[in-house]
């Protein structure tokens, strides 16, 4: 069964890298300095430093572009494993494979993502390969505008209300009727 804390990790979990903020609550050691494909890369394992209830984190090893110092490669799963009282895996956490490759030039993303494991089961180990293609990213623009840095008295911080239909201009007739 796929179960929400899977979907969560797949998605939402930077399961692809360690986010910046996070890395004082890992151990992170220098493994070497190695090819892989086309690029030279530094290869670093990465460790939770403490086991916090209720979170969730990356287990594996990363292997950074040694000319644009991005994550080109991961390998490893998220960590903690949830076990019963007799020892099983109650919800499994298998490893995974992830690949970026630079996009528009600049920006390293995510393209493929695998895991070819075995998931425990009361009936026996079943084999489970998942493959997640990434691709077709699109660059999204916004526009914003700043219409005031003064910080509104405590009263007039409320929700907005609803947009109206706004008044037609004093100066124009009203829509004929059919």
């Amino acid at each position: 069964m796929v179960t929400e804390e899977d979907i969560h990790d797949f998605f939402n979990m930077d399961m692809y890298t360690v986010d910046v903020d996070d890395l004082p609550q890992y151990n992170v050691t220098y493994q070497g300095h190695v090819p892989l494909d086309q690029l030279t890369t530094y290869v670093f394992a990465v460790s939770p430093k403490q086991i916090v209830k209720g979170h969730r984190y990356f287990q594996g090893k990363v292997w950074v572009d040694d000319h644009d110092l991005q994550i080109v490669k991961s390998y490893g799963q998220a960590v903690p494993n949830e076990y019963d009282k007799h020892g099983h895996p109650t919800n499994q956490f298998l490893p995974f494979e992830t690949w970026r490759q630079e996009v528009d030039g600049k920006y390293w993303f995510p393209v493929f993502t695998r895991t070819n494991s075995k998931l425990w089961t009361e009936t026996g180990d079943i084999p489970l390969r998942l493959i997640i293609h990434f691709k077709n990213y699109r660059q999204f623009r916004g526009t914003a505008r700043i219409l005031s840095t003064q910080e509104l008295p405590q009263s007039q911080q409320q929700a907005p209300a609803p947009p109206q239909k706004p008044a037609p201009p004093p100066d124009s007739k009203p829509p004929q009727q059919p």
